[in-house]
């Protein structure tokens, strides 16, 4: 089974889904530019939402739009696979290793100074997995569409019921 590259979702270029996998292993607030320029008010909705159930974003390192689902909101695990396999990539290139992630997900490492056994390597990639394993979901997909429907809908029926009072209540004040 193949995943996905960051770069061929959710808009995310190299450079970006480097950015993600720092930010993931960070554990700072999550990114949301890719939903903001939409979604004006997404630092506030941001806050809200941490207010409302504290650490519920804890894990998150992306917010992006999910695009043509019926759902409003959901935890994205093929890429949060992608991230932390990224993420793992850097951890072990922090550790002076050349890394890389192959299609299937896999994580490779090569010592350039040729001192660690292919066992200490591979001890290094697990501690390094290991390091992510208790996390969350890294991406979370946001379908804005969808939440605005429902939002001016809702506004349009509490709308049309205060227009509705208020002429029941100029009728009955005559």
């Amino acid at each position: 089974m193949k995943i996905r590259k960051l770069s061929q979702v959710q808009n995310l270029t190299p450079e970006k889904s480097d950015q993600v996998a720092v930010q993931y292993i960070s554990g700072g607030p999550p990114d949301i530019s890719e939903i903001s320029s939409e979604f004006g008010q997404s630092n506030e909705a941001v806050r809200m939402v941490e207010n409302y159930i504290p650490g519920i974003l804890r894990d998150v390192a992306y917010i992006a739009k999910d695009r043509g689902s019926g759902r409003y909101g959901a935890y994205a695990t093929a890429l949060t696979k992608a991230i932390k396999a990224a993420a793992v990539k850097k951890i072990l290139e922090g550790q002076g290793y050349q890394a890389g992630v192959g299609e299937t997900g896999e994580i490779t490492a090569i010592d350039p100074t040729g001192k660690k056994t292919p066992e200490q390597i591979q001890e290094d990639i697990a501690n390094a997995k290991n390091k992510l394993a208790g996390k969350r979901g890294a991406v979370l997909l946001i379908n804005t569409d969808n939440i605005m429907n429902t939002v001016r809908d809702h506004y349009e029926r509490i709308k049309k019921q205060y227009e509705n009072f208020r002429y029941i209540w100029q009728s009955c004040s005559k």
